[in-house]
């Protein structure tokens, strides 16, 4: 490597010298850093196919609307809120009993609200997942996971006996699946899968991750994920595998993935300056794939980087950086 100026800071490779090491260069670009990630583990549930339909039962307003038709959701996704005076005065009573003990009361409302398909969250009197006060109006949870094929609008009045949701369910596999925490820390419920069942070569059955949990002690990933499967098609306790889509949903800053250098507890790529130079950047990277790294911060849009012979001239910068700590002192 030619000698570095230290007013100009960088390090400067003649033409010949990064001809000859294969510098290559690349520029930060927008797009998708995805891939699908490969995880294994076994069948834990197997739903045979179902249709339900929810009607109301007692008259209201719907208020809000989580859904639309031709939407799948999961178990327990609350899908629309109702307004209405004769629920919320029944949930406040019987709230009010379960906080005192009044065991007799309770066990006399409880009948009236689990037929109006309140979500257990009220029947338990509390939110365990948000920790949040419950509201005072009727919240319908999905009774399991499927297709919306019919849900009542924002702003219509219903009636005891008016449909409030219509969902579809073919025959669903839950699988538990393990694995790598460093391939999968992007997957997250709501993102595709794919089941490859072994006893059944080149066929793929859609599905949805339903749960994460990175907390495994670091090396692995567990995901729950559901899986529309033809009848008979599995059971409980198959041993079976999952592509599963990771990484950005939407367009995000990405470079090649073989620009990243880990080193030290951090990321960092070479940049080439626009007078020619080169100099090491740390960066913050996402989703890290085999083809491209989603950069969050330390690189524009446009920048150009090295993707071949990049270790060499970071080794260089980093020794002269340690050079002239050492004079200085």
């Amino acid at each position: 490597l030619d000698t570095m100026n230290d007013a100009a800071g960088g390090v400067a490779v003649s033409p010949a010298m990064s001809n000859s090491l294969g510098v290559r260069i690349a520029h930060v670009e927008k797009g998708r850093v995805s891939e699908q990630v490969f995880a294994s583990g076994f069948v834990e549930t197997v739903s045979p196919a179902q249709t339900t339909k929810v009607k109301a039962a007692f008259a209201g307003d719907v208020s809000k609307v989580a859904v639309e038709p031709g939407s799948w959701v999961t178990a327990d996704d609350i899908l629309l809120q109702v307004d209405s005076d004769e629920y919320a005065e029944l949930q406040a009573a019987y709230l009010e009993a379960l906080a005192a003990d009044d065991y007799e009361t309770v066990s006399s409302l409880r009948p009236q609200l689990v037929g109006m398909n309140t979500r257990q969250a009220v029947l338990d009197g509390i939110d365990r997942e948000t920790g949040e006060p419950l509201p005072p109006h009727f919240q319908l949870a999905a009774p399991h996971s499927g297709e919306v094929v019919r849900i009542a609008e924002a702003g219509k009045e219903i009636e005891p006996g008016d449909i409030l949701l219509e969902i579809v369910a073919p025959t669903v596999a839950r699988a538990r699946l393990r694995t790598y925490a460093r391939a999968a820390r992007s997957v997250s419920p709501g993102r595709r899968a794919q089941l490859d069942l072994p006893h059944e070569p080149g066929l793929f059955l859609p599905g949805r991750v339903v749960e994460v949990n990175h907390d495994t002690g670091g090396f692995y990933t567990l995901i729950e994920a559901d899986f529309e499967v033809p009848g008979g098609a599995t059971h409980k306790g198959l041993f079976v595998g999952a592509y599963v889509n990771a990484g950005s949903i939407e367009d995000v800053l990405r470079i090649p993935a073989s620009a990243v250098i880990r080193a030290e507890g951090e990321s960092r790529v070479v940049r080439m300056r626009a007078d020619g130079r080169f100099e090491p950047v740390v960066v913050a990277t996402g989703f890290i794939g085999t083809e491209w790294a989603e950069v969050r911060s330390g690189l524009d849009e446009g920048d150009a980087v090295v993707v071949r012979a990049q270790f060499l001239i970071d080794s260089e910068s980093t020794l002269r950086a340690g050079l002239s700590r050492m004079a200085g002192e």
